[in-house]
């Protein structure tokens, strides 16, 4: 099967030779990590190996706990609709959203086979989104109880079998609902969550143009857990059976901040019972965060969410009638949330031993290196077959730095209890002022810095610090230069990234006038539309559009103005596809 970037993703991991790799991999480490713990020492080295020690059980833990999600992907398969196939109410979550981000996702609403009602709820009754809900049909609801858990507030406002949650600006694709729930046949079924594409090709979460962090999570994690019944739900961008929440208790006397609640009140229908599946395809669209501080927000937000659960009745660890594969998939998410503090710990103790002239363990160096870098290099080609292409090795300790701070700060938020966060004010960051949100990298690439230089100063002056063996000395600057390139190359990214793009056009089809012509859109954004026609108009004329929104109630919401042609290409279809500038727009 494919991915909407045309990526293969296997069932199984792709080759025989791939298998064996992943299992070399997982049977060397054992016998590295056993023989390591006979390295530990004593009194001082046992305060700096034993951290080492802890750090590489942990990720062995996450090999183990990827090999078992993403051994086998069962093949996808068309899922035929329900024979009395319902309609289904939507629900967008338009807490903190702007007038933007809501008709963003009204627009696409509009267009959804087997829409019920829709309601936009809000926690400001007399609010400016009330307007816009009313503008486009749709029922605006105040949010007075912003205590409760978020999939139980919503689903009260439903009366369908079925409903979807929506936050305000995503965007839905007009079959959501005929291509997603069929997988409601099994009455076991409590959500189904839906892969979420990206409208923006180069934000910060791009590794690199068309390959995004959130791969590996879409196309392999995700279906991996979805043959279990125990998929990840996020919450929006799901389809959920309003039942299910109605057969668990209200969650009370939890903070409210919504990834929590989803996450306790995913726990509960799994003890219930009830089934979590997934939909590979990407029937909702959204905009990554394209600048730091919203990437690092979001990222934050995530890992509260994967983490605070732990702190909770709702702990997977300890809840009753789960099964091993739900307790995992609990797990597994959390675990991705670690690496960048493993990454700090391993550059903490390799500065220690770059000063201090003491190795991290006890014992003769060769030995150990010869476990410990196989084993290295094992894991990170079985972490890539594992993988399937979403991600290659080098992006897993680039990503793990990038998110440290974010994730240190879940960490004390969980750790604290606190979920809200204090959005910091002022012009997004860009250049140099970039390094003041990345303090921990920026002060782990100085302090490396300084130690492979004092170490590297002693090839001239032996007595500028503890003595290494020649052996030992070559081999531990080698490590420390290797381990600095992803740190710099993540802060040179980050430094002299701009932002590409200023607008983002959303695929949908909608009724367009040019003048005497009649025409269909394609694409819309926020600076102008995409059409397709039946014959070329000349690039740089004015032409008088006429936009036809569709509001949910079914009226006509008619955008009247004048638009400049930009661009004229032939299209596979055969006809011309035609790019405008909005150049004046009125209702």
């Amino acid at each position: 099967m494919a991915n909407r970037e045309g990526r293969d993703i296997a069932p199984f991991v792709a080759s025989r030779r791939g298998r064996v790799i992943i299992v070399a991999a997982i049977a060397l480490t054992t016998v590295y990590l056993a023989y390591r713990v006979t390295t530990l020492g004593t009194g001082w080295l046992l305060l700096l190996s034993t951290p080492l020690l802890i750090v590489e059980l942990l990720a062995f833990a996450q090999l183990l706990l990827l090999t078992v999600q993403a051994w086998r992907i069962p093949a996808e398969q068309a899922i035929p609709p329900l024979d009395d196939s319902p309609v289904c109410d939507i629900v967008i979550d338009a807490v903190g959203a702007d007038e933007r981000m809501l008709e963003r996702t009204l627009i696409g609403v509009g267009s959804v086979a087997l829409r019920g009602r829709v309601f936009v709820v809000d926690q400001d009754g007399g609010s400016s989104l009330r307007d816009m809900a009313d503008a486009f049909g749709a029922i605006h609801v105040a949010d007075t109880t912003p205590d409760r858990s978020r999939a139980h507030l919503l689903s009260d406002h439903v009366h369908s079998e079925l409903f979807v949650w929506l936050d305000a600006g995503q965007v839905p694709m007009p079959d959501l609902l005929t291509h997603t729930i069929g997988r409601f046949r099994d009455p076991s079924v409590a959500v189904c969550q839906t892969a979420v594409g990206l409208l923006n090709a180069d934000s910060l979460v791009h590794i690199q143009r068309g390959r995004d962090e959130d791969a590996l999570q879409r196309e392999v994690l995700a279906p991996g857990l979805d043959r279990f019944g125990a998929a990840p739900w996020f919450g929006s961008a799901s389809i959920v059976r309003r039942a299910a929440i109605e057969d668990i208790d209200q969650i009370d006397d939890v903070p409210a901040d919504k990834p929590v609640s989803v996450e306790q009140t995913l726990v509960r229908l799994h003890a219930r019972g009830w089934k979590s599946v997934y939909a590979r395809e990407q029937l909702v669209r959204t905009i990554a965060p394209d600048t730091l501080d919203d990437y690092l927000r979001q990222r934050r937000d995530r890992a509260v969410a994967a983490l605070g659960v732990f702190r909770t009745p709702e702990n997977p660890l300890r809840a009753q009638s789960l099964s091993p594969a739900q307790r995992m998939a609990h797990l597994g998410r959390a675990s991705m949330f670690g690496a960048g503090v493993r990454q700090l710990v391993v550059v903490s103790i390799l500065v220690v031993a770059l000063v201090s002239g003491r190795l991290p363990f006890e014992a003769p160096l060769a030995p150990v290196v010869a476990l410990w870098a196989p084993s290295l290099v094992l894991g990170a080609i079985a972490r890539k077959h594992l993988a399937r292409g979403s991600m290659k090795p080098g992006d897993w300790i680039r990503h793990a730095w990038r998110t440290l701070g974010a994730d240190l700060a879940g960490l004390a938020a969980v750790a604290a209890r606190r979920t809200t966060y204090a959005a910091e004010s002022g012009p997004a960051r860009t250049g140099l002022r970039t390094l003041g949100r990345l303090r921990i990298l920026t002060a782990a690439v100085i302090a490396l810095d300084i130690a492979l230089l004092a170490r590297a100063a002693t090839l001239f002056d032996t007595d500028l610090l503890p003595a290494f063996s020649a052996g030992e000395r070559v081999a531990v600057l080698g490590f420390g230069l290797v381990a600095l390139v992803p740190m710099v190359d993540v802060l040179q990214l980050v430094v002299t990234r701009r932002q590409r793009r200023r607008s983002f056009r959303l695929q949908v089809a909608l009724d367009i006038e040019l003048g005497d012509t009649q025409a269909r859109t394609v694409d819309l954004a926020t600076s102008g539309v995409g059409v397709l026609m039946g014959f070329s108009p000349a690039v740089g004329t004015t032409t008088s559009i006429r936009l036809r929104l569709p509001a949910i109630d079914g009226a006509d919401r008619w955008i009247h103005g004048s638009a400049i042609v930009r661009a004229a290409s032939a299209d596979p279809t055969g006809l011309v596809r035609v790019g405008l500038e909005f150049a004046h727009l009125s209702q």
